[in-house]
């Protein structure tokens, strides 16, 4: 199973978990076995995971897009779903992880001095979340992006 698309290796990681974490079945499952993966990870190394908005982004972006909204709107509708993802990854990795998705890099930063998992979602509009992946990895000077 592929697991991390995007991680920073150091004795800090940043990854952004690969496919969705909602599914259509078996997302339980399917979480639950992420959070284990990125538990052991955690044992060495530190781990920042950005959320994507997978399909219920996009769902929500095209039928905003059909009412009309403009672009800065449907960004700011699809962080608030990688938001919502980090909370739901959050619930699995439980107390191994922050209890809140950081809103930005110093706060995610900040989070990482006293947890050993961070999990965050999108920051800002125009902006993937691949790209706070990358983002992310120089701001926590990590050495590897997977």
């Amino acid at each position: 199973m592929q697991v991390i698309e995007r991680a920073v290796e150091r004795i800090t990681s940043t990854g952004k978990p690969a496919g969705m974490l909602v599914r259509d079945e078996n997302d339980t499952s399917y979480l639950r076995k992420l959070a284990k993966i990125l538990i052991g990870v955690s044992a060495t190394h530190k781990l920042y995971v950005v959320t994507g908005g997978g399909k219920i982004a996009r769902y929500y972006i095209n039928e905003g897009r059909a009412l009309g909204a403009d672009e800065s709107f449907l960004d700011e509708m699809g962080i608030e779903v990688t938001r919502l993802n980090a909370r739901l990854l959050i619930v699995a990795l439980g107390d191994h992880s922050c209890h809140k998705p950081p809103k930005d890099y110093d706060e995610a930063l900040h989070a990482g001095a006293t947890h050993s998992i961070v999990v965050m979602g999108g920051v800002s509009p125009g902006i993937t979340t691949d790209a706070v992946s990358a983002l992310l990895a120089e701001r926590v000077k990590a050495r590897r992006l997977v």
